[in-house]
């Protein structure tokens, strides 16, 4: 008799442990999913006015970048606006990124221009893009088709060129989102995932030095900012195909720049008729790289902002 009540005691004993365990572990899962629950709502919170804290932000930059530039108008690698982190703290969030001059990359919309309603193919950026897509190792086959379906998404006509795509092929049914050609220039980088032979570059390194200025054609490069990830544009840009002879002269350009672009094509015994598009010693359009931190959650963003005077700066694109 003794025995049983002992047995019975401990399994009432092992029950209700098994029991208190089961509570722990519901009750630590209640916790974790109400925590989650809390996480999201903070979240979504923090989405909902990350936006707003965004515009604040690039309102802010605009007013700092006009202030820097007017008292340091040289974009070169000597001003600390565009060669240093910039970081700045607000009321309940802060801020910090890069700004850099964006001017060196190709800008797309310079392979076609457009007058009157009408559009032109550039053949010297058409001459100087075939070029740089060489220098990327990209094969003759590609680099046409890569050309001619751009041109063919841009220009005004329905006719396709021997390596391109016009509305048929877009609007067909082998095609998914059937769409038409847009017969304008691009408005942002992402619109040219819609051209089939973009797949045989968008994860090359070439991608990178890549660029869509909002509607509009100018392309030109700052010789005063280059860096040595920019050597395949110069390299296009004065038709000197030597990558180690590019390095040098990005290498061997003053910290202060060039005051001139004739003193630069002096300084490396340059012609002017040697060059594929144009060179200058400034630039005008700039690309702030930035993260918004509030609480614990941050947030990346670019902004693209281009200096119209001295005292006018506009945001192009939010990327």
């Amino acid at each position: 008799m003794i025995m049983f009540f002992r047995k019975r005691k401990g399994f009432v004993l092992i029950s209700t442990m098994l029991i208190v365990l089961m509570l722990s572990i519901i009750a630590s899962e209640m916790s974790k999913a109400f925590f989650l629950d809390l996480r999201k709502e903070e979240y979504l919170s923090f989405d909902a006015i990350a936006f707003s804290k965004r515009l604040e932000s690039e309102k802010f930059l605009l007013n700092f970048i006009k202030r820097e530039l007017n008292k340091n108008p040289n974009v070169n690698k000597l001003n600390p606006i565009f060669n240093e982190s910039l970081v700045f703290q607000f009321d309940d969030f802060s801020l910090e990124g890069l700004l850099s001059d964006h001017s060196n990359c190709f800008n797309i919309n310079h392979l076609i221009t457009f007058n009157g309603g009408q559009s032109k193919d550039n053949l010297k950026a058409i001459k100087y893009f075939e070029d740089l897509l060489s220098q990327y190792e990209i094969s003759y086959t590609d680099a046409d088709q890569i050309i001619d379906q751009i041109l063919d998404w841009m220009d005004v006509d329905d006719i396709p060129r021997n390596n391109g795509a016009e509305n048929y092929y877009y609007s067909s049914l082998l095609h998914y989102p059937r769409e038409y050609t847009s017969k304008r220039l691009f408005i942002n980088k992402s619109e040219l995932l819609a051209i089939p032979s973009i797949n045989k570059i968008k994860n090359r390194d070439i991608w990178q030095k890549l660029c869509i200025i909002p509607m509009s054609s100018t392309f030109y490069i700052n010789i005063n900012s280059l860096q040595d990830e920019d050597k395949h544009l110069l390299s296009s840009a004065i038709s000197q195909p030597n990558l180690n002879e590019i390095a040098l002269i990005i290498k061997e350009t003053p910290t202060e720049g060039f005051a001139t672009v004739e003193e630069f094509l002096q300084k490396f015994n340059l012609q002017e008729t040697d060059l594929m598009i144009p060179l200058d010693i400034s630039s005008d359009i700039f690309l702030f790289n930035g993260t918004l931190k509030y609480h614990d959650f941050s947030y990346n963003f670019k902004t693209l902002i281009k200096q119209e005077n001295e005292f006018n700066y506009r945001i192009l694109d939010r990327l």
